[in-house]
Parts: structure tokens; C-alpha cells; sequence
């Protein structure tokens, strides 16, 4: 799961958010279930978040990927020291995103 959000993000690197949201969503499936560490599942979060972001086509899209956010911020929080600059890129995430 961690190589999917790895390629997740390098495919949102590449402009290519599309495939991107089908590894994050993979990766989710696995690091969302809990059993990870915060820190992964956080990083899957993020990673849907902003590819669903960027391929939604409706505001209920956009609100799922906000969600998403919430979920990455909260994993960061989790995930406690050493996991301050990720949180503060999801924060700064979310409020450019509303």
C-alpha cells in the first residue's frame, strides 16, 4: 500500500490525477482500515484528497475530498512529532480548498 501512495504522489507530481486517485484509493483500502501507522494512512488520505480535488466535476465531489483532508490532518495529529510538516501541508491544504 505504501508503494501505491508513493506512485499516487508522484503521478500528481505529473499532472496525471486521475490514476493517481485509483492508487490512493487502493492504498486507502488497505491503510485506512487502521493496523498502520498514521503517518501511511495519512498519506494515502491526502493523496485521494487532492486527486479527487483536481478530477472532481461536482461539489459533492469536492466535499469528499475535503474529507479526505480532515482525515489526512487527523492522521498527521496522530502521528505526533516528526509529522509537523506534512500536517502543516494539509492544513494549508484545506484552507486554500474550501
Amino acid at each position: 500500500a505504501t508503494i501505491r501512495t508513493n506512485l499516487a504522489s508522484t503521478l500528481l507530481e505529473l499532472d496525471r490525477p486521475q490514476e493517481a486517485l485509483d492508487l490512493a484509493r487502493a492504498a486507502w483500502d488497505v491503510h485506512g482500515a487502521g493496523g498502520t501507522a498514521h503517518q501511511d494512512r495519512a498519506r494515502a488520505a491526502f493523496a485521494i484528497a487532492r486527486s479527487l480535488w483536481l478530477t472532481a466535476s461536482d461539489p459533492a465531489a469536492r466535499e469528499r475530498a475535503r474529507w479526505y483532508g480532515m482525515r489526512a490532518r487527523e492522521a498527521y495529529a496522530e502521528a505526533g512529532k516528526g509529522y509537523e510538516g506534512p500536517g502543516r501541508d494539509v492544513e494549508k491544504w484545506l484552507a486554500a480548498h474550501r
